[in-house]
């Protein structure tokens, strides 16, 4: 994958990567109730039930926490597409890959969109980079299961414009979620 690691501090000992899962999922949550821009390390530190000061010892910003989430997240999409493979038969035609592949990327995009809608909201490179990150993920496991020579990793990456495929994402969870 082409993102560069965030520059947060990766918890050697158990209590350590549960309090920095705790944070991780606490700002999910919070991401669900506002924007990331409207999100302040406070707030955070107070879902988490820790310092701001605890946060910044972590994290150099809210954006290394957004950068950490989107770890988190392309850790499970990998996880989601290892767990596809053993429930996806070989007989299967291109045409059931690709319907139950998207079926499963719309249920993860559902899933996730309050990390996809921080992401655009940043609107700068490094959000576009988060974005790639996670349409890169989808290809790879795609192309690996599609019979076709033609729809081959790099196919499927150059055909799937990131800003298409964001704003697709976007705009369908916004049309189908309250």
């Amino acid at each position: 994958m082409n993102i560069e690691s965030s520059h947060a501090k990766k918890p050697m000992q158990a209590r350590a990567l549960k309090t920095q899962q705790n944070l991780l999922d606490a700002f999910e949550k919070l991401l669900t109730q506002k924007s990331f821009l409207e999100l302040t390390v406070a707030e955070l530190a107070k879902e988490a039930g820790l310092t701001t000061g605890a946060i910044y010892r972590r994290f150099k910003d809210k954006n290394d926490v957004l950068q950490s989430a989107f770890e988190r997240f392309y850790a499970r999409a990998e996880a989601f597409y290892v767990a596809q493979d053993d429930t996806y038969p070989d007989t299967l035609t291109d045409r059931e890959v690709l319907e139950t592949f998207f079926n499963g990327v719309m249920n993860n995009t559902l899933d996730n969109i309050h990390l996809m809608r921080a992401a655009h909201s940043l609107n700068d490179e490094k959000s576009f980079e988060l974005m790639i990150g996670a349409r890169d993920i989808a290809a790879t496991w795609l192309a690996g299961r599609l019979r076709s020579s033609s729809l081959d990793e790099k196919t499927l990456t150059g055909k799937c414009r990131l800003h298409v495929f964001s704003e697709f994402c976007l705009a369908f969870c916004s049309e189908n979620l309250p």
